[in-house]
């Protein structure tokens, strides 16, 4: 009988049992959700077979340890190159980063089908993967990916949802870095380096090998990062992908675009419940981006609803094809009959800077035919091309205009400007820069691309002139991401602190009357025991060891502590109160220092916990 670890916590794959499980637990457990904190450390020198997952006796392989692993562990990797296969996480609410002050490389081959990926997430036999964090990593490789977060779209609903891909450096793959499948919603990818995709086989003749390929992937932010060296697209979100944010991001040198809102995407791919016109994108943001010498647009949207272009610098784009900024209208196959080529509809453009080079044969600005429809705001821009910046509105003429004649034609960028944009070798604005409190008030525009505060008028681009310190472009070797410090909710480069002098044992397992806890610890003093029921109760908590052992909470029963050599401590019996019935129970030893609801799912992952199963049988 299977059942599924998003629910219970247990492994419940064939050959696949947790270490030093004394008892099959299945039905007692039956749908009964359970969340067990642990850290789970892998080393190069590990062992599979021998090993248990502690820092004195690793395991080998991530594999092995996601495996291993339950709801709500962290998987720690020590220092070093882990050469693998196709890593597989099935887990919800998995942690796996380096080991505190050390640095891990998870390296596949990109040159063998079989390793498609490096880490692919994705849900089994039916259940969701939900939540979860990969961070402080770098992973390189994957014939495909080195990311691929994946469901079963088309067949079931079961998808990986709700992940955090954080302070990671992300290159070589053979396509993409990261792909985003349908149905795998609100992914954030934040402060990251990413770079040379397609370097393998699969990239091979028709070039497709994006640096973040999400498709209909929901409410996907991608932030503070630095993607650069890509084979074609810097970012792009389509298939009907909805809500998704893209900003104070530094793109720099792709062979395609680098952002775009919508592609070319096909029919099966689409949720025609919640979009049955085949909107490729809807209400997608880009905003406070620097783009830089991307070979196709810089900014651009196709077949999108919505979409919302605000104070992004696009620097020296469209070399070879579209436009700085570029419309066009997607192309759907639903059939040998039926083609469907959705305009884009309500798009604002406001606040951003274009700036390209003199021999640039493109033009700045380019709307192909029928490509926008509905209300169109394109204004407060500030363009410049030496020689005087060109314009192209396939439905009004193939000829190129000047912005004068391009606002008279089209009704766009009344109050948008040309000339010079004043930028220093960082690409931010100078003192005397036309772009300064030039810019539209824009209400959810509250911060610029380095995280200083934007206040009155807008400049114009994603610098605010004069607001915090301007971030160095490119960043410094040892950044990783942009070295923005500013995100909501995120402390940069997180260690947490690992118990690796904790443990605990318990006998007998199961019991009937009384069970004999033994808990090992350095740090005796500031250590607390708690026992929770699965529901996340807690039905039993004991004082710190120096204080004397009383009754416990509704009639339980404990003995006193029994201390060993060395300031460590072990040894306490616990005798349930008679109203609690059987089942299993949750004994967590942590310190004092560590925060939370004292839930035990409340913890945060990494945070300073053991816990231990033991059955209760009246």
């Amino acid at each position: 009988m299977k059942f599924c670890k998003f629910l219970s916590g247990l492994d419940y794959r064939a050959n696949r049992k947790r270490p030093n499980s004394v008892l099959n637990l299945n039905l007692i457990i039956i749908l009964i959700p359970v969340v067990i904190h642990a850290a789970i450390i892998v080393s190069t020198s590990g062992s599979d077979i021998s090993g248990d997952g502690t820092l004195a006796n690793p395991y080998a392989s991530i594999q092995y340890a996601e495996n291993s692993s339950s709801p709500g562990d962290t998987i720690m990797l020590r220092g070093g190159t882990y050469n693998t296969d196709e890593i597989r996480i099935d887990t919800s609410n998995l942690t796996i980063r380096s080991y505190p002050g050390e640095w891990a490389i998870v390296q596949a081959s990109v040159d063998y089908p079989d390793t498609s990926c490096v880490f692919w997430y994705r849900p089994y036999d039916h259940f969701p993967v939900i939540g979860g964090i990969i961070e402080h990593l770098e992973i390189i490789g994957g014939y495909y990916y080195a990311l691929k977060i994946d469901g079963s779209w088309g067949w079931d609903t079961c998808y990986t949802k709700e992940l955090i891909i954080q302070d990671c450096i992300i290159h070589d793959s053979g396509r993409d870095c990261i792909k985003i499948t349908p149905g795998c919603d609100d992914l954030t990818i934040r402060s990251c380096e990413i770079y040379n995709s397609g370097i393998g086989p699969a990239n091979s003749g028709y070039h497709n090998a994006e640096g973040i390929d999400n498709v209909n992937g929901d409410n996907c932010v991608v932030q503070n990062c630095y993607i650069h060296d890509i084979s074609t697209n810097g970012i792009y979100i389509k298939g009907g992908a909805i809500g998704c944010l893209i900003q104070n991001n530094l793109i720099w040198n792709c062979g395609s675009a680098g952002v775009l809102l919508g592609f070319y995407t096909d029919s099966e791919w689409f949720d025609t419940l919640v979009n049955p016109n085949y909107y490729e994108n809807i209400d997608g943001t880009v905003k406070n981006n620097i783009i830089i010498e991307a070979n196709w647009a810089g900014i651009g949207a196709y077949s999108a609803l919505r979409p919302t272009f605000y104070n992004n610098t696009i620097i020296a784009c469209a070399d070879t094809y579209h436009a700085a900024l570029f419309f066009n209208r997607g192309s759907i196959w639903i059939n040998d009959s039926v083609t469907l080529e959705p305009q884009n509809v309500d798009v604002t453009v406001l606040n951003n800077l274009f700036m390209q080079k003199a021999s640039t044969a493109n033009p700045i600005v380019r709307i192909r035919p029928e490509a926008l429809t509905g209300t169109i705001v394109i204004d407060y821009n500030r363009y410049f091309t030496p020689g005087g910046a060109e314009f192209m509105d396939d439905n009004v003429t193939w000829e190129r205009m000047s912005l004068s004649a391009w606002s008279d034609s089209t009704g766009f960028d009344i109050n948008s400007s040309e000339g010079d944009p004043g930028l220093d070798s960082n690409y931010h604005l100078i003192s005397t820069s036309p772009c300064i409190d030039s810019g539209f008030t824009v209400t959810s525009v509250t911060q610029d691309y380095d995280g200083g505060t934007r206040s009155g008028l807008l400049d114009i681009g994603a610098d605010e002139f004069a607001s915090g310190t301007p971030l160095e472009i490119p960043p410094p070797y040892g950044t990783i991401g942009t070295g923005n410090p500013i995100i909501t909710g995120y402390t940069h480069d997180y260690y947490p602190s690992f118990p690796e002098n904790i443990s605990i044992s318990a006998y007998p397992n199961p019991f009937n009357s009384a069970v004999s806890i033994s808990v090992e610890t350095q740090n005796l003093a500031s250590l607390q025991i708690e026992i929770f029921d699965l529901a996340g109760r807690r039905v039993a908590e004991l004082p710190s060891p120096s204080v004397p052992l009383p009754g416990g909470e509704g009639g339980d029963s404990f003995s006193h502590w029994e201390k060993l050599a060395e300031g460590r401590m072990r040894a306490f019996t616990w005798q349930p109160a008679p109203a609690l019935p059987s089942g299993v129970y949750l004994v967590r030893a942590r310190f004092a220092s560590s925060t939370g609801s004292g839930h035990p799912s409340a913890q945060r992952p990494g945070d300073e916990s053991v816990s231990k199963r033991i059955v209760y049988l009246k």
